[in-house]
């Protein structure tokens, strides 16, 4: 990808560091949705930067991180953007 505008391109390996991060730190805070949608973020740079190795990796953690949220008790919006998600990296 690359703008025009000020001929920048972004860095996607230090932002696929970053959503792994906040994916850990959400995880670990038992805070599951966020972490699923972090590690949904960190697959999507991993797949821009033609990492599919490391992008199945982090879509089977946003898989595992929405379980945990759905039997945690997700409800309304959030269960349905969870089936979503689980459906889409599934």
């Amino acid at each position: 990808m690359r703008t025009s505008l000020f001929k920048w391109t972004p860095n996607l390996m230090g932002a696929m560091q970053h959503y792994k991060k906040a994916g850990e730190g959400f995880s670990r805070a038992r805070v599951s949705a966020k972490a699923a949608g972090a590690y949904e973020l960190a697959a999507s740079c991993a797949r821009g930067q033609g990492l599919t190795d490391a992008a199945i990796t982090y879509y089977e953690k946003a898989v595992e991180e929405s379980g945990k949220a759905l039997r945690a008790g997700a409800t309304g919006e959030e269960e349905r953007a969870l089936r979503e998600r689980m459906t889409a990296c599934g």
